[in-house]
């Protein structure tokens, strides 16, 4: 039987699943909110919703779509993290990450698509994978919802956030759009260097609860799951 972690280990291995900038001031309540200027990239992948399709027929098509993902967005946050980017936000193909700099953020851009495999062969045939991306700075807020000592959620929001998004929408597939605002020095910027691990119990109410549990239970090495859902997607 699988031997639990430790503490220590725990807060290690539950760590990674939070933003940089957040594990820098756990525990917050929920209720919180910091604004302040930051600078934004979001990235957002096209072309996977034909590509699940095709390989939904295949018998381990949900494993290899996972090993896919795991790879292309492997090497976008690296390309993040080697200019100081902090990764905040992962919603479907996409993600959003803050920088201390628009020059942090456009070269990150930059390197994400030299890095970005865009064809992916299956045994269905090959398939284009496109990835924009858009810079935008400006003032954005952070909040901290959720249920005092159970669930809670970090929602980032603000006009800094909105021009990211605009200017990836208009990016051509292959490309990096900077958006307004130029920012040389963010307020709300990820820390310099990893900041100190706080405790397992500050970051478990941020996890799900089934993710939570596997690791204590020393079961690090089975966390995926495939199975047949039925998905809803509410946008407010």
């Amino acid at each position: 039987m699988p031997e639990s972690p430790g503490p220590d280990l725990l807060a290690a291995q539950l760590v990674p699943y939070v933003p940089r900038w957040l594990a820098a001031r756990l525990p917050l309540a929920p209720g919180t909110r910091r604004a302040g200027s930051a600078v934004v990239l979001y990235a957002d992948l096209a072309g996977f919703t034909p590509l699940s399709a095709a390989l939904a027929a295949a018998p381990d098509g949900a494993e290899r779509l996972g090993r896919e993902l795991t790879d292309v967005f492997t090497r976008l946050i690296a390309a993040i993290h080697a200019e100081h980017g902090d990764v905040v936000k992962f919603a479907g193909d996409s993600l959003t990450a803050i920088f201390p700099t628009t020059t942090r953020a456009l070269a990150a851009g930059a390197a994400m698509q030299a890095s970005h495999r865009a064809t992916i062969t299956t045994p269905a045939g090959p398939f284009q994978i496109g990835l924009r991306v858009g810079v935008g700075a400006g003032r954005i807020t952070w909040q901290i919802i959720g249920n005092p000592g159970r669930e809670h959620y970090w929602v980032i929001s603000g006009i800094g956030l909105r021009r990211a998004i605009a200017a990836e929408a208009a990016a051509a597939p292959g490309s990096v759009r900077g958006g307004a605002g130029v920012m040389r020095a963010a307020s709300m910027r990820p820390p310099a260097r990893a900041p100190a691990r706080p405790p397992a119990p500050a970051l478990r109410p941020y996890l799900p609860e089934v993710l939570v549990a596997r690791l204590e239970a020393g079961m690090g090495g089975f966390l995926g799951e495939y199975r047949r859902v039925a998905v809803a997607f509410v946008a407010l």
